[in-house]
């Protein structure tokens, strides 16, 4: 398998690493994701659930919670 990563800035890793105080490693990581501003890292670091996308934005959502639901009532193992 081979990995093709994005070239990024050393300097842009270095300065998310020091502004945020968070490792080399996942700073570069956020810089390849193109996460460098305080609003778009606190979505990836915050835990608060007001940064969670609702799973209901799955189109296929009301229908795996029915069968879950359905599964649950009549016994069945979920997993």
């Amino acid at each position: 398998m081979v990995w093709n990563k994005k070239d990024i800035s050393s300097d842009k890793v270095r300065e998310l690493s020091s502004r945020f105080g968070i490792d080399l490693l996942p700073a570069s990581i956020f810089v390849r994701r193109g996460i460098t501003d305080f609003e778009r890292l606190k979505f990836f670091l915050e835990d608060d659930l007001q940064y969670l996308h609702s799973p209901f934005y799955f189109a296929e959502m009301e229908d795996i919670v029915d069968r879950i639901r359905l599964a649950a009532s009549e016994g069945e193992k979920v997993k």
